[in-house]
């Protein structure tokens, strides 16, 4: 496999043709919430397996106090933020 690519999970904030940018903003925090409360670092790397194959480094916006209040529902938060590793994924 080649050299991990940079990936910025807040730039999902600039939209998709199916995602809007507000829903994407909310998805990007959704993420970086579910990766700092399981002890992630800026530049975790990931591996997909599947349809392609590819590394990535995750990057994030920093995690507040008001996002982990409003990001408060582990299971919802975590169904958020999968959902934005199938956006990836597709």
């Amino acid at each position: 496999m080649n050299k991990p690519q940079e990936l910025v999970i807040t730039d999902l904030a600039q939209g998709l043709p199916a995602i809007t940018p507000s829903f994407g903003a909310a998805l990007a925090e959704a993420c970086a919430v579910c990766l700092e409360e399981q002890g992630h670092n800026q530049g975790v790397e990931i591996t997909i397996d599947g349809d392609f194959n590819a590394k990535f480094n995750l990057y994030w916006q920093p995690v507040t106090e008001q996002m982990l209040r409003c990001w408060n529902d582990e299971e919802f938060t975590t169904e958020q933020a999968e959902a934005r590793y199938c956006v990836l994924s597709c």
